[in-house]
């Protein structure tokens, strides 16, 4: 759905939203906001860093990231300026350059696609994974390239949209591989660049119903469906075993302790 910009602080909701989900979207961009102006904000000063009114979000195309770029642009609404400054916004989409160039080609039109319903900037950069532990160098190189643009921008803000089910994932496979299990952390400076988790407080099925409120599309990576990774499985097979079987509430009890 195309989003168009209205009056300062006030947000174009969609037809016939009902007031409990109005409520729901409310309680994402006051958790953004509140992200930008204390956490953040306290990250920057201990690190004698200025805070950056220039934002990138680093986006896929997926679900989480299709969400955070829509809700981080509507707190933009509601919340325009970083001190004093006006937010502006880039969405940057990393091409690792391991599937096929159709796949990677359909991403692209989606970023590309939001970027414009959105009406904000967009950078689209590749990178090169040497072998060897894929996900890792992938991982690496993904990072590096996002403090590069970002300085090039001259933000030092990156937001990323891990969630409460990457905290739990996170965790299970770091104790069931024997490492010391610390989860995620929602901020991180690399390189005078603050990383930025500001959705880690949601689950999945949150972002699904957001998604769902705004009528959102994403284009959905197929690896994430794969199970040749040991991630995948916990996500795909554990986890549910879990819930079903063991706790309904393991992701948002694991997701409570994630991070700093």
């Amino acid at each position: 759905m195309p989003f168009h910009r209205t009056d300062e602080g006030k947000i174009q909701w969609p037809q016939g939203i009902s007031s409990d989900d109005r409520r729901f979207c409310r309680e994402i961009y006051s958790t953004l906001i509140n992200h930008d102006i204390v956490r953040v904000q306290s990250v920057y000063e201990q690190a004698g860093l200025k805070q950056s009114s220039n934002v990138v979000i680093g986006c896929s195309g997926g679900l989480d990231s299709t969400v955070l770029s829509h809700a981080y642009v509507q707190r933009v609404i509601l919340r325009p300026k970083i001190n004093d400054q006006v937010i502006s916004t880039t969405l940057m989409y990393v091409n690792h350059n391991l599937r096929s160039k159709s796949e990677i080609d359909l991403d692209i039109k989606h970023v590309n696609y939001l970027a414009k319903s959105l009406d904000v900037r967009v950078n689209v950069t590749s990178v090169n994974v040497q072998e060897g532990n894929v996900q890792a160098q992938a991982r690496e190189a993904r990072y590096d390239a996002m403090v590069r643009v970002a300085g090039q921008l001259g933000s030092a803000s990156i937001y990323l949209a891990h969630h409460a089910n990457d905290i739990a994932e996170t965790k299970l496979w770091q104790f069931l591989t024997g490492r010391q299990v610390i989860g995620i952390n929602r901020t991180l400076v690399r390189n005078n660049i603050v990383f930025s988790r500001p959705l880690l407080d949601f689950t999945r099925e949150d972002l699904v119903r957001y998604a769902g409120i705004w009528n959102l599309n994403w284009h959905e990576d197929y690896t994430n469906s794969t199970d040749k990774y040991a991630r995948n499985r916990i996500r795909h097979e554990l986890i549910p075993w879990i819930e079903k079987d063991l706790n309904p509430g393991i992701v948002k009890m694991l997701g409570k302790v994630g991070g700093l």
